[in-house]
């Protein structure tokens, strides 16, 4: 990649975000609620049932995990279907994928995770 396409990249996305419409109060919403555990926990999963599989392995380590702070998320608790479909949105532009477990680590997605899920 050259400097040229760095450039377009950068242009691209900075017209895209100055033409995008503003995010609506639901979207707003959404994005705190994932963002406000990311910014107060080391290790941050969120899942979609408290009794999925892969998640509670997860959950297991995390809670061992003694010097970590950590915070476990289910999804099934959010009792509004409009924010649980913002939440989701807001998981996925954050993280990459779609679909549940996701785990932080310090703020960034662990793709393993998604990887040795779907395998």
């Amino acid at each position: 990649m050259s400097v040229y396409d760095d450039n377009r990249d950068t242009l691209w996305h900075c017209l895209t975000t100055l033409f995008s419409p503003p995010p609506t109060l639901l979207q707003r919403k959404a994005e705190a609620f994932v963002t406000s555990r990311l910014r107060h926990y080391n290790a941050v999963l969120f899942v979609e049932t408290a009794t999925e599989t892969f998640g509670c392995v997860v959950a297991d380590v995390l809670r061992r995990a003694r010097r970590t702070s950590h915070c476990i998320v289910n999804l099934d608790e959010v009792t509004d279907p409009a924010l649980l479909r913002e939440i989701r949105a807001a998981l996925a532009g954050k993280s990459g994928y779609w679909t549940l477990p996701v785990l932080f680590l310090n703020g960034r997605v662990v793709p393993q995770v998604g990887a040795i899920r779907d395998a």
